[in-house]
């Protein structure tokens, strides 16, 4: 699983921590606990968890599948850096 980006900047953890806003946004719109997601995405707790405080850098396929089945934005979940395009 990837983790936080190896140069991140005070704008880098803004970013991760929209993302991780944005991951919680879509769980409560669908009405799912923290545990239901991890399931939903086949993950264990503790890595939902990750995501969803901003410690973990959310995978592009979990990104994805969050997008698809849960209607968040995808660019909301999965920003790139915008000077290496390296996703955060």
């Amino acid at each position: 699983m990837p983790s936080i980006h190896p140069n991140a900047t005070p704008t880098h953890l803004q970013r991760v921590a929209s993302q991780a806003a944005a991951l919680k946004a879509g769980r409560a719109a669908k009405g799912l606990t923290q545990r239901q997601a991890a399931a939903a995405l086949s993950v264990p707790l503790g890595t939902y968890r990750a995501w969803e405080h901003g410690e973990r850098g959310l995978p592009d396929d979990v990104a994805g599948k969050v997008a698809k089945q849960w209607g968040v934005d995808l660019a909301a979940l999965h920003p790139a850096c915008p000077k290496c395009g390296r996703p955060y």
